[in-house]
């Protein structure tokens, strides 16, 4: 038996606005919130190695 991972499509987007010496950013990873895996489990009928899900960060950051 021969056990193959799923093709995928991971889409991210990151979304940043400079005010004078800062930058606030939006940034949404998984925005489709999309299951897969990109290694295997150690047999064929286990779940392999799931990555995250949807994750929004919200951040800034200043240079001085």
């Amino acid at each position: 038996r021969e056990k193959k991972l799923s093709a995928y499509t991971v889409v991210n987007v990151k979304v940043s606005k400079n005010i004078r010496n800062w930058e606030v950013f939006l940034a949404v990873d998984n925005i489709f919130d999309e299951n897969y895996a990109t290694r295997f489990g150690f047999d064929l009928n286990d779940n392999d190695y799931p990555m995250p899900g949807r994750s929004v960060t919200i951040g800034g950051k200043i240079e001085f």
